[in-house]
C-alpha cells in the first residue's frame, strides 16, 4: 500500500470505510471542468513517519490532532480525524 504522500508503511484501522465526502471541485482550466468530487476515505496507521512529496502533495506534514483547528482545517478534514480518535483513542503522551 503506498499513500498520496509517499508513506507505504501502513495498517489499516477499522473495518469500513471511515469516512466519505463529496463536494464541489473547481475543475482546473483547459484539463477538466468543475464537477462534483467523491474523497472515500479509510483509516491506517503509519510505522513510518517520513513523508516523501509527490506530484499529487508536495506541502505534507505530520500535526497533532489537537492543533488542526489553529491550522483552520475545515470540517472535511476534522470529521474523519475525529473518527479515528474514537476508533484508536488519543495520542501517547
Amino acid at each position: 500500500i503506498a499513500e498520496e504522500t509517499g508513506v507505504t508503511a501502513l495498517t489499516r484501522i477499522g473495518e469500513g470505510l471511515l469516512d466519505v465526502d463529496v463536494h464541489h471541485h473547481p475543475g482546473k482550466p483547459g484539463r477538466e471542468p468543475p464537477h462534483i468530487h467523491l474523497d472515500i476515505r479509510y483509516g491506517f496507521r503509519a510505522s513510518d513517519d517520513r513523508l516523501v512529496p509527490t506530484a499529487e502533495v508536495r506541502d505534507a506534514r505530520w500535526v497533532d490532532p489537537a492543533d488542526l483547528a489553529a491550522l483552520n482545517a475545515n470540517e472535511s478534514v476534522a470529521r474523519p480525524v475525529r473518527t479515528l480518535m474514537g476508533l484508536v483513542g488519543p495520542p501517547p503522551s
